[in-house]
């Protein structure tokens, strides 16, 4: 398991850009990426920092966001969240 390291530059705020210029340059991507949320197992669901969600039919689900929080945590950052508009299209990333 990763330790907490002494962070020099918000790796948030770092990763938040380049997420917000691939949201730029391939809107639909970055949609489908957000979205995807597969299945993921129960050592996966028990791990202290990885995001991990109840899928509707049973079991557990996760997606690249709860994965990239989970290593944030890990490094003492702020966490990432994906701002959506009333039609569901992801209008930004941003740090909360």
């Amino acid at each position: 398991m990763l330790v907490p390291t002494k962070k020099t530059a918000s790796q948030t705020d770092s990763l938040v850009t380049f997420l917000n210029e691939a949201l730029a340059l391939d809107p639909e991507f970055m949609q489908a990426m957000a979205s995807h949320r597969p299945r993921c197992n129960q050592a996966l669901a028990d791990h202290p920092n990885i995001q991990v969600g109840i899928a509707r039919n049973g079991g557990f689900e996760t997606s690249f966001v709860g994965l990239i929080n989970g290593f944030l945590a890990l490094q003492d950052e702020a966490r990432l969240a994906v701002c959506y508009d009333e039609t569901g299209r992801i209008i930004e990333f941003m740090r909360i």
